[in-house]
């Protein structure tokens, strides 16, 4: 029996012995602000928590202009996403009133939605509920989560070779094809579902990601790299090959997969440990100019080379240095060193507009420029890959240059991003004078920025151990599988 077969069989022969009432006791780290920076993060985060709990409070997310609220999906997804944001910044009332929304069958009522999101809701609403039970130990997020999980497993088309339906009806409880889903809409399930299966001893969920995972790799690859789009009723591969939107969190959720499981899923480590060589081979690219910036380019399925670089690809400085400390690269590691030159790049594209305030998408060596950002580009929506990676570079190594980095980052969130009122605008014009306000607050800000902003600035490096949790690629804590069978 191979490793993933050895972690199926424990799945269906486990019990679910965890006493959840007692998880939040055996936290063995402090939760709430240590510091000066960390306390600006929470009030960051209060801010936030006002302007959503007046205008939308249950709703899906903030319009902080015009104090209004976007409710298109019926799942409370900034509620849900901020929960463990709010346990882990010492915020009790705001989190308890979100649990209690939770609890009530009749403010979160799954038969009330429609069409969503596969990938959206597992990696947000599902991996919200799993942290806040993770940090919390309250088995209410955990009986939430296994009947939302019953209700999205239809659509992963278990025994089929097609991929996940992009789209999920979760009152009717079937799938929704709708288009061909990109590369890491149906590979960002896995730690979901596993940790699911964990939980409830019900090995369904993981049984339904594993044959997603069999499928994809038993397609063609380039030393490791997918094409970014899957074919819905095939599930071959077909695109381009790029690291950053459609890609991210497939490259993400192959090492973070092997850590969850407590390195039982070998096949996803080495499916990580390729595609990073052929990143290497392929796509890592220098600027000639004298900033000599190392970055991840795009590439077609002709081999022809586009010197561009989403922000979203600012999450694997980050994973690379993750990958580094658990020693995947071998005899001749060169993760981190990589880490560290992206990491540079991902910080110069901040400082490029004279902001600290980050582009969409940048070019490289175009019109006389090293950096290059066209206007429709110079959109800053707050997203988290940066500061994400100044996390786990500062966790990692120690040096309080990444904590400065992000302490600018932060600073110019509050200058050019809050809204009298609460919550914080994404912004455009970033290249401007004065960037511009958006009529708009996405989830992720609560659930990823501040989260990864708020401990990257624990000097004790101690909140949420990375041996002991794996953050999802919503920045929501899952706890490490023990590789010990229970009694």
């Amino acid at each position: 029996m191979d490793a993933n077969g050895q972690f199926m069989s424990l799945l269906q022969t486990r019990h679910h012995k965890i006493d959840s009432s007692q998880l939040s006791k055996t936290l063995d780290f402090a939760v709430g602000p240590t510091n000066p920076r960390q306390q600006m993060i929470v009030d960051m985060m209060s801010h936030t928590w006002k302007g959503y709990s007046k205008h939308c409070f249950g709703g899906d997310e903030l319009l902080p202009l015009s104090g209004g609220c976007s409710n298109n999906w019926n799942l409370g997804l900034t509620l849900i996403d901020s929960l463990d944001t709010l346990y882990l910044m010492g915020l009790k009332s705001e989190f308890n009133r979100g649990r209690d929304w939770v609890a009530n069958r009749t403010t979160l009522n799954f038969d009330n939605v429609g069409d969503v999101s596969l990938f959206e809701t597992t990696i947000r609403v599902l991996g919200g509920l799993l942290g806040a039970h993770a940090l919390s130990g309250d088995s209410v997020f955990l009986e939430r989560a296994h009947e939302l999980g019953d209700r999205l497993l239809p659509a992963l088309n278990d025994g089929d070779e097609a991929p996940p339906d992009a789209g999920v009806n979760v009152h009717e409880r079937r799938g929704r094809k709708m288009r061909d889903p990109e590369l890491a809409e149906p590979t960002t399930l896995g730690m979901e579902f596993r940790k699911l299966s964990e939980l409830t001893g019900t090995a369904k969920f993981a049984h339904a990601v594993e044959l997603v995972s069999q499928n994809i790799r038993k397609q063609p690859k380039l030393e490791g790299l997918a094409l970014n789009r899957v074919q819905a009723t095939s599930g071959h591969l077909y695109g381009r090959y790029k690291i950053g939107a459609g890609g991210d969190s497939y490259y993400e959720y192959l090492l973070k997969q092997w850590l969850l499981t407590g390195g039982k899923d070998e096949h996803s480590l080495q499916d990580y440990k390729e595609a990073m060589n052929g990143l290497q081979h392929y796509l890592v690219k220098k600027t000639r100019g004298p900033l000599a910036l190392t970055y991840v380019a795009e590439m077609t399925d002709n081999y022809d080379i586009e010197r561009k670089m989403d922000h979203l690809v600012c999450f694997l400085p980050g994973t690379l240095a993750l990958g580094a400390h658990n020693k995947v690269d071998g005899a001749k590691p060169w993760h981190m060193d990589l880490a560290k030159e992206l990491m540079r790049t991902c910080v110069e594209l901040y400082k490029a507009n004279g902001h600290m305030l980050a582009p969409e998408i940048a070019k490289f060596d175009k019109d006389g420029k090293e950096i290059f950002v066209e206007d429709g580009d110079a959109v800053d929506i707050l997203r988290p890959e940066t500061v994400e990676s100044l996390f786990y570079m500062y966790r990692l190594t120690g040096d309080k240059k990444y904590q400065d980095w992000g302490w600018e980052m932060a600073q110019a969130i509050e200058k050019y991003a809050k809204v009298d009122g609460g919550g914080y605008a994404s912004l455009e014009l970033i290249q401007s004078a004065v960037p511009k306000k958006q009529n708009k607050m996405e989830s992720f800000f609560a659930a990823e920025t501040l989260k990864y902003l708020f401990l990257l600035f624990d000097d004790s490096r101690t909140q949420v151990p990375l041996d002991q949790f794996v953050f999802n690629t919503e920045a929501h804590p899952l706890r490490i599988m023990s590789n010990k069978q229970e009694e």
